[in-house]
């Protein structure tokens, strides 16, 4: 907190960054798009005699796989991209897109850069963003609870890699910040789940409803998770095709469903880590 706010001469920000971006929250993850820009000017390639950077590959990439942007389009010189051009594009871009787009690149930029997404997830958490960096993903959360939930049930190691599958594909049809897909998001945390008590059984073909009857648990709880499943099966169609009249699904069912499935996973890993 400022010293300002402390003494009451201003307001410290109270609402979520929702639907907006502040110019200070942009200011912000740009400068850590900076720091990465540094970095990787820092690590020097080569092919051939000619030599380059890794920002350099960054820059090709983002110009053809993030923009979509023709290659004959790049100016060269010596062999070499013009790096001023695009960077220049890029800067261009992030001040002036829409806030969604904002995220869309640094979720791009970042995709394989853990430590950056752990520096922009506590700027978020400062300038009171609604999203976090979940295992390469910007994910909605409204506490810091549901981010610790979501990151340790994926844990990453062969025997859980199907369970890893599922929770990842349902982020990003939750995250997907222009054509968000929560139809198939709870699909996906519901699969994770099965998923989970496939590997407690031993059984890769059963279903949950049959598989949490092998498993050794209270009944409360067993009868809690069945529930579960059956709302996701049943309750407006959740996981199925709409019916006449039934109204569809909103973000607060699909987060819900993935928070939930997550600490069950979490807690039966616990529980049952053999």
């Amino acid at each position: 907190m400022k010293f300002s706010e402390r003494i009451g001469k201003t307001e410290p920000r109270k609402v979520l960054q929702v639907d907006e971006m502040s110019a200070q929250l942009r200011n912000l993850l740009w400068n850590e798009y900076i720091k990465f820009k540094w970095e990787l000017e820092s690590k020097l390639l080569s092919l051939g005699k000619v030599r380059r950077t890794a920002y350099t590959d960054h820059l090709f990439i983002v110009w053809v796989s993030y923009y979509k942007l023709r290659i004959d389009e790049i100016e060269y010189n010596s062999s070499k991209i013009n790096e001023p051009k695009i960077y220049d594009y890029i800067c261009n871009y992030f001040f002036s897109c829409e806030w969604f787009n904002v995220y869309n690149f640094i979720e791009f930029a970042f995709l394989k850069y853990p430590s950056y997404q752990k520096s922009c997830n506590s700027i978020l958490k400062n300038e009171l963003s609604a999203y976090r960096f979940i295992d390469g993903i910007l994910f909605p959360v409204t506490s810091e609870e549901e981010v610790a939930e979501i990151a340790s049930a994926l844990t990453n190691t062969d025997k859980h890699k199907s369970i890893n599958d599922h929770l990842e594909k349902a982020l990003r049809y939750l995250g997907n910040k222009t054509s968000p897909d929560y139809h198939n998001s709870i699909k996906e945390s519901v699969s994770a789940l099965e998923a989970m008590f496939r590997i407690i059984s031993n059984d890769e073909k059963i279903i949950l409803s049959k598989a949490i009857k092998k498993v050794e648990m209270h009944q409360t709880l067993r009868d809690a998770i069945e529930k579960l499943y059956s709302f996701t099966n049943d309750q407006s169609g959740v996981r199925h095709s709409l019916k006449e009249g039934e109204k569809d699904v909103q973000i607060e069912d699909a987060r819900f469903i993935l928070i939930v499935c997550s600490a069950i996973i979490n807690f039966l890993k616990d529980k049952l880590p053999n």
